[in-house]
C-alpha cells in the first residue's frame, strides 16, 4: 500500500471485518479440535494460510490500583522462547508486542521457503507503512 492509501478507511475495515467474527474468534481453536467433522474441516482447510500475524499485547501496561490487574511483575527471557527444530505453524510468522512505550515485531521465516533479503525487504515496508498510519493518525485528519 502507498502512501496515497486511505488508511483510515482500511483501518475502519479491517475493525469491521474483526468485529464479526463471534467471541473474537476464541472458539474456533475448540471448534477445529472437537467440532462435528464438516466443521473441523472446513477451519482446517482455512488455517493454513502462509503468514501470520499474532500480536501479544501491551505487557508492560499496568492498572491504575496498586495490586489490580493479572499481571503484577515482568520476568524477561528466561532462555528460548521456543524449540529451535519447530518449524512453526506457517512459512511465515510475524509476532508483535509492546513494551516501553514502543510496538516492535519479530518475523520467523523459514529460509529454505522465503529468501532473508526478500523477508527484510518485506518487514522494512511494513515498519514504513506502521509509521505511516502512525504519522496520520497523530496528525487528526479531517473525518476521524
Amino acid at each position: 500500500l502507498g502512501p496515497d492509501r486511505d488508511w483510515r478507511a482500511l483501518v475502519k475495515a479491517v475493525r469491521r471485518q474483526l468485529r464479526a467474527v463471534p467471541g473474537n474468534g476464541l472458539g474456533f481453536g475448540a471448534l477445529r479440535a472437537f467440532g462435528p467433522p464438516e466443521v473441523r474441516e472446513r477451519l482446517a482447510a482455512a488455517a493454513h494460510g502462509q503468514v501470520v500475524f499474532n500480536y501479544l499485547g501491551q505487557w508492560d501496561a499496568r492498572p491504575e490500583a496498586a495490586g489490580g490487574g493479572l499481571v503484577r511483575a515482568e520476568l524477561g527471557s528466561c532462555g528460548q522462547d521456543h524449540d529451535p527444530r519447530d518449524p512453526g505453524s506457517h512459512p511465515l510468522e510475524v509476532v508483535g508486542a509492546a513494551q516501553r512505550g514502543r510496538l516492535a515485531f519479530t518475523w520467523h521465516h523459514r529460509p529454505a521457503v522465503h529468501d532473508p533479503a526478500e523477508v527484510r525487504r518485506a518487514a522494512e515496508e511494513f515498519a514504513e507503512a506502521l509509521r505511516h498510519i502512525a504519522r496520520h493518525a497523530r496528525n487528526g485528519r479531517p473525518g476521524r
